[in-house]
Order: C-alpha cells, then structure tokens, then sequence
C-alpha cells in the first residue's frame, strides 16, 4: 500500500465513521 493510498484510506474513514456512530446514536435514542 502506498502513502497516498493510506492517506485515501484514512480519509474515507475519517468521514464514514462519524455518520456510522450518529446514525447508531440516533437509532438507539429513537428505541427507547
């Protein structure tokens, strides 16, 4: 894997997770 592979990878993430965690924060708060 390349630096800029990595970088990619990482940035992806960086903005995938924190949507992920909301809509889990989101769903839970909802059940009760």
């Amino acid at each position: 894997m390349s630096r800029a592979d990595c970088d990619a990878a990482a940035l992806i993430v960086a903005s995938v997770v924190p949507i992920y965690l909301a809509q889990r924060l989101s769903s839970d708060v909802g059940a009760h």
